[in-house]
């Protein structure tokens, strides 16, 4: 599946355990439900993809992706790789995101409403006025990033690192912080 064009593939519930998908175009896809265990979606094209309710998708590789508007809302993503990844405008509402590498993703103006990084790596990510309400940050590396503008109303912020980070004009109010 390496560089194949499934723009507006309907894949819901599929299986795709260890499938390669680098550099393909999923441009409107949907992906709700999939199982896809080590998937990899390297420098693909995933603008306004759906990938949510339900999906499972531990350790699954978005390196250097690109798509505006792309929907991660309600999947499994713990220990998924987004370094590099550019998905602006993109929602991962109440999605599970725990010890992920998010390194020099940009994120601007995306929703993480209740999402759970716990334990990630967000090192100079771009998260420019990010909707981050409730979103547990516990312990995760958000050194050198870009949050101007985000909104962390009710977040848990606890032993999470932001030196270096710019933090002009965001809103911390509620939630954990330590």
């Amino acid at each position: 599946m390496t560089s194949a064009t499934l723009d507006g593939a309907n894949l819901t519930r599929g299986v795709a355990h260890r499938a390669r998908f680098d550099r393909a175009s999923l441009v409107g896809a949907t992906l709700d439900g999939v199982k896809a265990e080590d998937a990899s979606f390297g420098e693909a094209r995933i603008a306004k993809l759906r990938m949510g309710q339900g999906a499972e998708l531990p350790r699954v590789r978005f390196r250097g992706a690109r798509g505006e508007q792309a929907v991660f809302s309600g999947a499994k993503l713990d220990g998924a790789d987004f370094s590099e990844a550019e998905l602006p405008r993109s929602a991962f509402r109440e999605a599970s995101v725990r010890a992920a590498n998010f390194h020099l993703a940009r994120l601007e103006d995306s929703d993480l409403t209740r999402a759970d990084l716990a334990g990630s790596r967000l090192t100079k990510v771009h998260l420019f006025q990010a909707r981050m309400p409730e979103v547990n940050l516990e312990g995760a590396d958000c050194r050198k990033s870009n949050f101007f503008g985000a909104e962390f109303f009710g977040a848990t912020i606890r032993n999470a690192r932001f030196e270096g980070s710019n933090l002009a004009r965001t809103k911390i109010e509620g939630g954990l912080v330590r």
